[in-house]
């Protein structure tokens, strides 16, 4: 996405695909969500427990933004925070991921999903255009308009393992 299509919008498509997914979910079993690759070796538990480290992340920032502090990010719920987050090896990153949250029950995985795509949506409704669209507001954003952090980190995050999901069940 290049081009700032406002916060409305953005709360939309979070809503839209945050329910899209939980339409899927509501129809699947504790087995099947629980049963090893859908993403690799991840099941659908694993990859929801992926989706939240990330959009822990995007509210970390957002909610860091409303009180022009530094964000603060953790890959687990109750885990130890740090503020610096590089994309510069994603894939270390989600495997960091994934070791922090495997023994998490689907439960708690399932309810923190729930409740974030809510919280991040509460997040959003304090910021004005210009605090989501001024690349040098926040220098912690390297740059980047605040916005920038929530399509790939939220909606278009969650739509690609929708994807993944639903090839994987219907292989199943």
């Amino acid at each position: 996405m290049s081009e700032y299509i406002g916060k409305a919008a953005l709360i939309d498509n979070i809503r839209v695909s945050q329910a899209a997914l939980e339409q899927l979910l509501e129809m699947l079993s504790e087995q099947q969500m629980t049963t090893a690759g859908v993403v690799g070796a991840w099941s659908i538990k694993d990859v929801l427990a992926h989706i939240n480290a990330w959009e822990r992340g995007v509210l970390g920032r957002l909610q860091a933004a409303a009180k022009n502090a530094t964000p603060a990010f953790s890959w687990a719920p109750d885990e130890p925070l740090f503020t610096e987050l590089s994309n510069a090896d994603v894939d270390s990153m989600n495997d960091e991921i994934y070791q922090h949250n495997k023994n998490r029950s689907l439960q708690n995985v399932l309810t923190e999903f729930r409740t974030l795509a809510v919280r991040i949506v509460d997040a959003l409704q304090p910021l004005s255009d210009d605090d989501l669209t001024d690349a040098q507001r926040f220098a912690w954003t390297f740059g980047n308009p605040l916005w920038r952090f929530v399509p790939g980190d939220t909606y278009e995050h969650v739509d690609e393992h929708l994807a993944n999901i639903q090839t994987w069940l219907g292989k199943s």
